[in-house]
């Protein structure tokens, strides 16, 4: 019997040292598909401290980093998602989201450099959806509205293997300004810099995101 399912039928207290790092997490994505993001983050936190290969626990960190985003703890979710990219600089979603965290939390700078591993992986291909998506979040962080629609809308169009992102990917299209309008000044790209002085990307990370 599965542990999910012992769980449920013995309603039993929630132990980790009954669980290996596998089974946690399962139980960690049983419950963020419940919307449980507590739970989910309760059993992530447990499996962390299991001895797992390093790819393992990158993917493991790399799902920590998501259930923390979508609590609105977005520090704690980069923390997450660098330690998946330091863990597997392979796992190139989690090198993508980590920029993405970084952008919505208005560091331009830093987002490009996480975007930098891609290079570096087969993602570096110029059709590939991730450097389509990273090319249209740079002109974002450019205020080049019209360019990040191009690339935005160019990525959603070949990524057939992440639906999801293609949501998340939309949901930055929407937060743009009409197609007429421009930003009257750039904002600033600063390691002190806030949510709030990049306003398209601060209103994409207002919604509800997955």
């Amino acid at each position: 019997m599965c542990a999910i399912a012992l769980l449920r039928m013995n309603n039993m207290s929630f132990d980790p040292q009954n669980f290996d790092g596998t089974e946690l997490l399962h139980l960690a994505i049983d419950a963020a598909n419940r919307d449980d993001h507590g739970q989910a983050i309760t059993y992530l936190k447990a499996a962390q401290e299991k001895k797992l290969p390093s790819d393992e626990y990158a993917k493991l960190s790399y799902f920590l980093g998501a259930e923390y985003a979508q609590i609105g703890m977005y520090d704690r979710a980069v923390e997450a998602m660098q330690l998946a990219v330091d863990a597997d600089p392979r796992l190139h979603t989690a090198c993508f989201q980590l920029g993405l965290l970084h952008l919505t939390s208005g560091r331009a700078m830093a987002a490009r450099e996480a975007w930098t591993q891609l290079a570096l992986l087969e993602v570096g291909h110029p059709e590939h959806y991730l450097n389509l998506f990273k090319q249209g979040l740079e002109a974002l962080a450019d205020d080049d509205f019209g360019n990040c629609r191009k690339w935005l809308n160019l990525g959603m169009q070949n990524n057939q293997a992440n639906p999801a992102l293609n949501v998340d990917m939309q949901k930055m299209l929407d937060a743009l300004p009409p197609e007429d309008v421009r930003a009257a000044e750039p904002a600033p790209d600063d390691a002190n810099s806030k949510p709030e002085d990049h306003l398209f990307l601060s209103a994409y990370r207002s919604r509800d995101t997955h």
